[in-house]
């Protein structure tokens, strides 16, 4: 088995992510070419939707993930019009969430602390997960 990379992480993120919706019995639909920011177009609560799948990395005591797209030299937050929703998946704890990009519009990073890793205090780049959890 090929050793971990973030390109590895990343497509155990996307087939966790297709496979959750495809047992949903829900629309999916994947770009045959990797020129716009969607990396799946999925039915759900009852439109096409264009989502990127993010999956999060491992920090001392936090889960997190980049919300921005381009190169290490072009970095950027995404656009109104190129995706309507992140896919994010935690593979560790099996989770998934689909977080409306209107709702992290602006940010390129957001948090996870693991529930038994939770104190009193919310980290400044944590969302409320609960919301958008869906698995």
């Amino acid at each position: 088995m090929p050793a971990a990379t973030a390109a590895l992480t990343g497509a155990l993120g996307e087939t966790a992510f297709q496979q959750y919706f495809l047992q949903q019995g829900c629309f999916v639909a994947a770009p045959v070419y990797d020129l716009w920011k969607t990396d799946f177009v999925i039915e759900w609560e009852g439109a096409l939707n264009k989502v990127n799948v993010k999956t999060m990395s491992k920090a001392p005591n936090a889960y997190h993930v980049q919300l921005q797209t381009g190169g290490a030299v072009r970095r950027r937050t995404y656009r109104e019009g190129e995706i309507d929703y992140f896919g994010i998946v935690n593979l560790e704890y099996e989770k998934i969430w689909m977080v409306p990009l209107a709702d992290v519009k602006g940010r390129t990073l957001i948090s996870w602390i693991p529930p038994e890793r939770r104190k009193n205090k919310i980290s400044k780049r944590a969302i409320n997960w609960d919301l958008y959890r869906i698995k």
